[in-house]
């Protein structure tokens, strides 16, 4: 699987300066969905059973003594150090020992548990998400990068104002989010990016960026790691999601996409929105795929505040188009 380093793409598609990507605790976060049960690890046996020892018999005359000591009966033979039979000059074998039982080999167990929906196997201890998959509920907008004025202000005081604002607006009862396209999944985003000005270059305009992305451990996004990225079931035929502006005009870059093994998985899109939503989406006919580290993200160069949203962000077995 080709290992691709998402860190720069959003801001090179838009022909940026770029610094490192950085996360932010304030972007909204939500619980990873795990697509399904993980199996127990399979059923052990419990052991086999194991026999009670085997009976000793005594003969008639001979008493054993404690401890291994033998009291010889009248006409008998001393067993060694075990038990004496007294009558004919037979020692008592002791008895039929079982041999412990039969134990089982540790049962047989599943490799690495079995996942639950759809019943796929768990490959490198990250789930196979069953189709359709909410992209929201499984990445996040973790990934900030900008020119690097911009990308110092991603920490400021709230006070201040950040150049970037994400909030969940699923709930909404005004605006574009409180008017969801029908049987939208996942959550609808209200994003409000408002241009840092460098004093030391104030006729400069920045840009920023924002990719989907999951976390390798708080507070560090993955933008490199596609075996602990979220993996997609097979059969997916598009990325698509929709989109709308606060006001209309605003001119927005979208990519859809994540690594594979064909370098030209990125689909950018250059979108003038309206105050009514339009779908965006990507292929993925004929695709080979697996983990995706990121299936989306944003950027934008504007020169004044603007304020989007993006809902209903998936995969799913629909052809593009329909």
């Amino acid at each position: 699987m080709l290992r691709v380093s998402l860190r720069n793409v959003l801001l090179v598609a838009i022909g940026a300066t770029v610094v490192a990507g950085a996360s932010c605790s304030s972007s909204p976060r939500k619980s990873n969905n795990n697509g399904g049960a993980t199996g127990g690890g399979g059923t052990t046996a419990t052991g086999g059973t194991t026999g009670a020892g085997g009976d000793t018999t005594a003969a008639t005359g001979g008493t054993t003594g404690a401890g291994g000591d033998t009291t010889a009966a009248t006409g008998g033979s001393t067993g060694a150090g075990g038990d004496t039979t007294a009558t004919g000059g037979s020692t008592a074998t002791g008895g039929s020992t079982a041999t412990g039982g039969s134990t089982a080999t540790g049962g047989t167990t599943a490799t690495g548990g079995d996942t639950g929906t759809g019943g796929s196997t768990v490959v490198d201890n990250v789930p196979i998400q069953a189709l359709p998959v909410a992209i929201t509920a499984n990445w996040y907008p973790s990934g900030w990068s900008g020119d690097t004025y911009t990308a110092s202000q991603f920490a400021n005081a709230a006070t201040t104002g950040k150049p970037i604002k994400i909030e969940d607006m699923s709930t909404a009862t005004t605006g574009p989010c409180s008017k969801r396209v029908a049987g939208a999944i996942g959550s609808c985003f209200k994003v409000t990016y408002t241009p840092a000005v460098d004093p030391a270059n104030p006729t400069v305009v920045g840009n920023a960026a924002v990719s989907l992305l999951t976390d390798l451990a708080p507070g560090q996004p993955d933008f490199t790691d596609p075996t602990k990225a979220p993996r997609v079931a097979q059969g997916a035929m598009r990325i698509a999601g929709q989109v709308a502006g606060d006001v209309g005009g605003e001119q927005v870059l979208f990519n859809l996409g994540g690594p594979s093994p064909d370098p030209a998985f990125y689909q950018f899109s250059a979108v003038t929105l309206t105050t009514s939503w339009q779908k965006i989406e990507m292929s993925l006919a004929g695709v080979t795929y697996d983990h995706f580290i990121t299936p989306f993200g944003w950027g934008s160069s504007s020169a004044t505040p603007i304020v989007f949203y993006y809902d209903d962000l998936r995969f799913d077995a629909t052809p593009i188009s329909q």
